[in-house]
């Protein structure tokens, strides 16, 4: 379907609602996930150059509790365990594996087991992630000329594949592939919605399998809580029939990070983030603007299409004692073909946020952020 059609379909079906509502008690799960996701992989940083390797494996575990309109009551549980493999230097970071499930009163399933290994003093890595999901997303159109209050809803299951493998071929650089693996099966729409209607790629659900090659800079001081060092990763990957991929498509990925120790404890960090695909791209694969990620500010997804350019930076900054602080701000745009990206298309987010240092050596912090996006759409998230 022609992207100028999109305002016409949407007024001919009369789908345009007004539900851009808070979603704070889903949040709760994104909370609880998170707090197992950074305990884990806070193991992970590196030792200095003359300590002496003390590490013990380690297990830990977190019940899971929250309610949403879409999903009623959902109970589960987050686990993770870290250890090393024999005869591994103080150098090697500890290895990881985390299982996380969680189950609804309406039958949704989310479970997924993410983990990473590290050998050698870390030239070689290997990581990635077993899931399973059958859950409720969101859809909000493809393209920047979608109203702002226009969404619609649809039910997903799909098995998941990832696994990454990269060698320290020079100092802080890597090499590597990443291959992709999704079943993605759409078992509910909206009847009067863009993809009821199957008017877009991938509406009817697909297979997705993708063989990447990966490259890395990767010189920060901790890789979860960073304060100086640049982390820079270029990625081709390419979707194929060859590979069990129902479409064919290629994606490009350029992310560029860089972090600032400033005066008086002071940090900032920069980000630039490229994304650009050709080919039968299906939405579910698409550059995505939103999330805790890029951009907050917006609903993950608000803004999807092929390509998209993004810049983002945060500054922070010590309050007393355990708080700190942070501002920041970004712009980016999606665009459907190089000749659409266009100024006018801009999207932009600011925000803040307070950081509390549940254990500062270790850099855990409990956080809540307020951020806004152009008209004016606020998203609050808390998160560890």
């Amino acid at each position: 379907m022609k992207r100028n059609n999109w305002i016409k379909l949407v007024r001919e079906n009369n789908v345009i609602r007004l539900k851009n509502k808070m979603k704070g008690i889903r949040n709760c799960s994104i909370f609880c996930f998170f707090f197992i996701h950074n305990i884990s992989l806070i193991q992970a940083q590196e030792p200095a150059i003359d300590s002496i390797d003390t590490f013990r494996p380690s297990f830990a575990a977190l019940p899971l509790v929250f309610r949403s309109p879409e999903t009623s009551w959902g109970f589960g549980a987050g686990a993770f365990y870290a250890f090393k493999f024999a005869n591994q230097s103080a150098h090697t970071r500890p290895s990881q594996i985390q299982i996380g499930f969680a189950y609804t009163l309406l039958h949704q399933v989310l479970s997924y087991i993410p983990f990473q290994f590290f050998t050698d003093e870390n030239r070689y890595q290997i990581s990635g992630e077993l899931g399973y999901y059958k859950y409720i997303y969101d859809f909000y159109g493809i393209g920047n000329q979608i109203p702002v209050d226009y969404r619609e809803t649809f039910d997903v299951v799909f098995p998941r594949l990832r696994l990454q493998a990269l060698h320290q071929f020079k100092p802080l650089q890597y090499v590597g592939f990443r291959y992709s693996w999704d079943d993605y099966q759409i078992t509910r729409t909206e009847p009067d919605g863009f993809l009821g209607k199957q008017e877009v790629t991938g509406s009817r659900g697909n297979v997705v399998s993708s063989l990447g090659i990966i490259y890395q800079i990767d010189s920060r001081d901790n890789i979860f809580s960073t304060r100086t060092g640049w982390f820079v990763e270029a990625l081709f990957a390419v979707n194929s029939t060859f590979l069990g991929s129902d479409l064919n498509f290629q994606k490009w990925i350029l992310d560029a990070r860089r972090f600032f120790p400033l005066s008086s404890g002071t940090e900032l960090g920069i980000n630039g983030y490229l994304e650009f695909s050709n080919g039968e791209v299906p939405f579910n694969q698409m550059a995505l603007i939103g999330g805790t990620k890029r951009m907050r500010g917006y609903y993950e997804g608000r803004y999807r299409d092929n390509h998209m350019i993004l810049f983002q930076s945060e500054y922070r900054f010590p309050i007393w004692w355990r708080f700190s602080g942070v501002v920041f701000g970004g712009a980016g745009l999606v665009a459907g073909s190089f000749n659409d990206i266009n100024p006018e298309y801009i999207k932009w987010s600011l925000g803040s946020g307070l950081r509390f240092a549940l254990a500062k050596a270790s850099r855990i912090n409990l956080r809540l952020d307020i951020a806004i996006g152009k008209k004016k759409q606020r998203i609050i998230s808390d998160r560890w």
